[in-house]
């Protein structure tokens, strides 16, 4: 909860802490920590792994979840489990006017709580409760008013330095250096765009969790999830790793579905994470699209994918393929020439460091290369044919095609955009 008063609630879960002498722990009902006193050295894994990690693995929710404590009445003994590290500890379900909305957790292991304590920990429930409902409430309108200042901080049309203003004046955000991490998955035919959405976001509300307070803002945008992260470099990558894993198990069930996170540079000005926004968006297209990338894509590392993802719109990449390798896409041997003509062009025409690469001779590199020119009727010797013939295949990949289904090839020759390819000007390709 992102809306609780920390001090209030802080303040008790501190003050029954010191009547007892005891580690006191507070989680929502998801099982998500949201307050807890100093604790000593030998807690154990559980705690710590909630502490650290804002939540407690999901084996462990289960098991409590099978002691029956969302239904306890009053307290209720949790026994130890060696096999999850966990001591002995008790449990106090947190509710106001009948409503489940938390766990109080006192360790009761080596010694058991005494009555007397427990009697006291049930008096500070009754503080406890409405404090939560209150939190609740708050918590639910600082989302809607976290959600949509991000929106106009990363869309706008409004200024994004008057959202990022707004955000700070409302202290729905901590300062720091930011980066903006983009989910997406591949549109799928078996799964409606609500549905894919509520994936998306059940994911990153995961993360979310694991995330100190006012460090991480949200906003869904069509098949997109965005994240504005106020971390470090390392710790921008680790929480964009993540997301990627969240999304993988929200979606475990559809198969053959393609998931990426494109990531930003770091911003140091939070009115730059519009433009962060951008970077990581063309990120994750060019992750979609193009195989030799990652799934957890850095907008620093996509190359020239960085200048073309700026100039050519997603929905037009495919009309934008130059004729030379349409000719080239729609011939027999287009599997095997294509990345021959790939690789030829990533070495700068350096046809050694090429064939090298393909494990082929020099001979037969060569020989590829004429077929090349020739079907597609291009001078591998002019800078301006491997121009727009390199400059293609990066559109080509970008539009998320490997190879072009027949029905396109036979619209685009009766279109008359296959034409016979002209008679090339040399045949000096070295």
């Amino acid at each position: 909860m992102a809306g609780f008063d920390v001090n209030e609630i802080q303040e008790l879960i501190d003050a029954l802490a010191t009547e007892l002498d005891k580690p006191v722990g507070l989680d929502d009902r998801s099982f998500r920590a949201l307050a807890y006193s100093s604790q000593p050295d030998d807690i154990d894994d559980v705690r710590r792994d909630s502490i650290l990690h804002r939540e407690a693995p999901k084996q462990v929710t289960d098991w409590l979840e099978d002691q029956g404590i969302s239904k306890a009445g009053s307290w209720i003994r949790i026994p130890a489990n060696a096999e999850l590290g966990m001591v002995g500890r008790v449990c106090l379900p947190v509710r106001f006017r009948e409503t489940l909305l938390g766990y109080l957790w006192l360790l009761d292991d080596p010694e058991p709580l005494s009555g007397a304590e427990l009697e006291k920990a049930q008096g500070y429930i009754v503080d406890l409760g409405p404090e939560l409902f209150r939190a609740r409430h708050l918590d639910s309108e600082e989302r809607v008013r976290e959600a949509d200042l991000t929106r106009q901080l990363l869309l706008g049309p409004e200024d994004a330095e008057a959202a990022a203003s707004e955000l700070r004046s409302q202290h729905l955000v901590a300062d720091g250096r930011l980066g903006v991490a983009i989910l997406r998955l591949a549109p799928s035919t078996r799964v409606s765009g609500k549905s894919m959405r509520v994936r998306l976001t059940a994911a990153l509300e995961k993360v979310r969790r694991s995330v100190a307070p006012h460090h991480f803002l949200m906003m869904i945008n069509g098949d997109e999830t965005c994240a504005v992260l106020l971390v470090g470099e390392d710790e921008l990558q680790r929480r964009a790793q993540a997301m990627l894993n969240a999304a993988n198990d929200e979606c475990a069930d559809l198969e053959g579905l393609s998931t990426v996170v494109g990531v930003s540079e770091l911003k140091d000005e939070l009115r730059d994470a519009r433009l962060g926004y951008t970077e990581a968006r063309d990120a994750a297209w060019v992750g979609l699209t193009v195989p030799e990338f990652s799934d957890v894509v850095p907008w620093k590392t996509i190359g020239a994918y960085r200048t073309l993802a700026r100039i050519v719109d997603p929905a037009r990449a495919a009309s934008l393929i130059p004729d030379p390798l349409l000719r080239l896409l729609a011939d027999r041997d287009a599997e095997n020439l294509v990345p021959t003509l790939e690789v030829y062009l990533d070495n700068g025409g350096d046809a050694q460091a090429a064939a090298g690469a393909l494990f082929i001779h020099r001979s037969s590199l060569y020989n590829r290369l004429h077929r090349i020119e020739d079907i597609a009727g291009v001078d591998l010797s002019s800078g301006e044919d491997r121009l727009e013939i390199h400059l293609g295949l990066r559109i080509w990949r970008m539009s998320g095609s490997r190879w072009p289904p027949e029905s396109n090839l036979e619209s685009d020759a009766r279109a008359g955009r296959l034409q016979a390819a002209p008679v090339r000007k040399s045949q000096q390709v070295r």
